[in-house]
């Protein structure tokens, strides 16, 4: 079967078709099943269909349309429903259980597909998804009730689209509007214009417009400048000032420069090094020091500069191994530890292993799995055993009970070790698999 090209591969996709195709289907994660039946939907009919959802089925037919007939559409609830219609319109709409959709998921197939409306989404749809579908689909407006929507929310989708203009009706201020509603009307009358600007006529609430409003307004729409009361932007402090000359670089004579800090000094500068005349004093030297970096001693360095602390000279040995006699091992922790024995295992010798915690043995062992006759396997919690046994079974048998659950747990997945084969889960192994070395202890209980 041919695979889409224009999504990014997974990166286990290759581990998961190998195990499926070999039956052993239960070593693919739960939540990675229907990504699986994206790329290969063929595998959908490999599994134990008692163990399938409706997601599972979806993502597959979505696919692969020949799977369509065999499909158990009982298994689907709204957000299958809105995969398929989505993926293949007209394909599946006589099939649709319409009921099963709820309001997000309503919204979620109007915004793509426009087409699929049915005159019981209005009731299902809540007011902003209203909006937001008539403001994408204008086509929408009298089915959704455009004319019943509160004011506000009119003047949000006008801002959006045109082709709502003549609809729009502009006497929504003329009711007294309460102290408590003033912040609301501002922010949406200072939206709309920043978009819509041939509006400002018809605005009458300017004298709510607090900070960000203008800030709002000015700094996409020049127009406004001479309304702009510029006293009210506060001067004090460089914040507002510095989003709204990186928008508007030509009100840079209107910045208070001197109150700026070095960290407005260094984003000023990024955009715009031509302004460094304008920093204060104190600041003129911002971006000139030279910094060191971990780049400085990597391979492309020649005569690499040495590094100082354990995690860089843990990063540092990991390509020059060479330099181990000057490291100073002492400064390692777990994590580069962790990091430095899964690359270079030969240094296991000088490890500190009290310094490795529950999650860097099970990222350990995941890569040097010889080491497992190190390990305090007390350490390890209930997501560190999920992840190393998904990584590596053979260590399945060492998991205590109680750590036997969960979405990374292969629960009750049969486990093979030489031939010797046993089920995880309701019981514990009687006895280490023969012949494993390092593994014939007993299991922690």
């Amino acid at each position: 079967m041919e695979e889409k090209e224009t999504e990014q591969r997974p990166i286990y996709l290759d581990e998961w078709i190998e195990w499926a195709e070999s039956g052993r289907w239960f070593m693919v994660w739960r939540e990675n099943w229907p990504t699986l039946f994206c790329w290969r939907p063929d595998l959908i009919l490999k599994w134990p269909q008692e163990r399938l959802e409706g997601i599972d089925w979806a993502a597959a037919v979505c696919n692969d349309l020949t799977l369509k007939e065999r499909c158990p559409y009982d298994l689907f609830d709204g957000e299958c429903w809105v995969i398929c219609l989505c993926a293949h319109p007209g394909v599946f709409d006589e099939k649709c259980d319409w009921s099963a959709l709820e309001f997000d998921n309503w919204a979620k197939l109007l915004i793509e597909r426009p087409e699929c409306f049915r005159p019981e989404a209005k009731e299902k749809l809540q007011v902003q998804d209203r909006v937001e579908i008539i403001a994408k689909h204008p086509s929408l407006a009298g089915a959704l009730g455009f004319e019943e929507l509160p004011y506000l929310k009119r003047l949000s989708v006008v801002a959006e689209t045109t082709e709502l203009d003549g609809r729009m009706d502009w006497s929504g201020l003329g009711r007294r509007v309460y102290n408590h509603e003033q912040p609301g009307f501002a922010f949406a009358w200072s939206y709309l214009l920043s978009k819509r600007p041939e509006f400002a006529e018809k605005c009458t609430c300017w004298e709510w417009f607090d900070v960000n409003d203008w800030l709002r307004l000015v700094s996409s729409q020049r127009c406004f400048d001479d309304r702009c009361p510029w006293d009210k932007i506060p001067c004090d402090t460089f914040y507002n000032w510095k989003e709204l000359v990186l928008k508007r670089p030509d009100l840079a004579d209107r910045c208070p420069w001197g109150v700026m800090k070095e960290t407005d000094a260094e984003d000023i500068l990024a955009e715009h090094p031509e302004w460094r005349s304008r920093l204060p004093e104190r600041l003129q030297s911002v971006g000139l020091e030279e910094k060191s970096s971990f780049l400085e001693f990597m391979p492309c360095d020649p005569t690499p500069t040495p590094p100082t602390t354990g995690n860089e000279w843990a990063g540092y040995l990991t390509e020059h191994p060479d330099e181990a006699a000057k490291c100073p091992f002492e400064s390692f922790d777990g994590n580069d530890w962790r990091w430095m024995l899964a690359r270079h295992p030969e240094f296991a010798d000088k490890c500190d292993w009290e310094k490795l915690d529950g999650t860097n043995w099970a990222q350990l062992l995941m890569f040097q799995p010889q080491f497992g006759e190190r390990c305090p396997w007390e350490k390890l919690e209930g997501d560190d055993w999920g992840n190393l046994v998904n990584k590596r079974p053979e260590f399945a048998w060492r998991c205590p009970r109680r750590f036997r659950s969960g979405p990374k747990w292969l629960w009750k997945a049969r486990i093979e070790w030489s031939g010797h084969e046993f089920t995880l889960g309701d019981d514990e192994p009687s006895e280490a698999p023969p012949d494993q070395g390092v593994f014939a202890e007993e299991p922690i209980t």
